[in-house]
């Protein structure tokens, strides 16, 4: 079901691709079409910035539909930890004590990545420190014992940061694909208004040139 579904995300997104490309190289025509009248060249500019706008989008939704599932493999989490790592990731989370902790909504990947899973039962300190009941951590979960205090560990090597982790960039890509299809309507718009005004305008400009009989 996955692979069907990147390959119709990819199918779509390379027909964006190529109207991205025929908007860009009408618009080209349009800047040096000498035929082409003021009014005619009024679309070039929005055409332009659209065509090149919804190419951008395409080419990063072709990026990941088509890669993602490969680069994000056990051969990449260590530079993805890395990254969390520095970018101080967990150092955003509240710094209050006890039940004030717990006011706070973190987002599913502070919640898997920077403290350990709830379910664990591990006792509380503060933000990124815990400590492990003597009785031991509630359920068996390897979860639980993979959690450390370490700052740059944490629980950077759990499944459910993993998990969250991708959950989190299948849902970036989603937005990205409909933004996709946004400009990709924006365009089409814009492109069908040009090709009727140019037509027009021909139009026009033949009966006006037509000799009389």
């Amino acid at each position: 079901m996955v692979r069907v579904s990147n390959l119709i995300i990819t199918f779509l997104n390379c027909v964006t691709l190529a109207v991205s490309l025929v908007a860009i190289g009408f618009s080209i025509w349009l800047r040096f079409e000498g035929s082409a009248t003021l009014c005619q060249k009024v679309f070039q500019k929005p055409l332009l910035i659209l065509g090149i706008s919804l190419l951008i989008v395409s080419v990063l939704g072709l990026i990941g539909s088509c890669c993602r599932s490969m680069w994000f493999n056990a051969e990449n989490w260590e530079e993805i930890k890395s990254c969390l790592v520095d970018t101080k990731y967990c150092q955003r989370l509240p710094t209050e004590k006890g039940a004030d902790f717990y006011k706070y909504s973190l987002s599913a990947t502070q919640s898997s990545c920077c403290k350990p899973p709830s379910y664990c039962g591990l006792e509380f300190h503060n933000a990124t420190y815990w400590t492990m009941p003597k009785a031991g951590p509630a359920v068996p979960d390897n979860d639980c014992k993979i959690w450390s205090n370490v700052q740059t560990e944490l629980c950077f090597n759990c499944q459910s940061c993993k998990t969250a982790f991708l959950d989190k960039i299948k849902k970036d890509w989603k937005k990205l694909s409909l933004i996709n299809f946004g400009l990709f309507f924006v365009v089409l718009i814009v492109y069908c208004v040009g090709c009727c005004a140019l037509r027009n305008n021909r139009s026009k400009g033949y009966h006006r040139h037509k000799p009389y009989p």
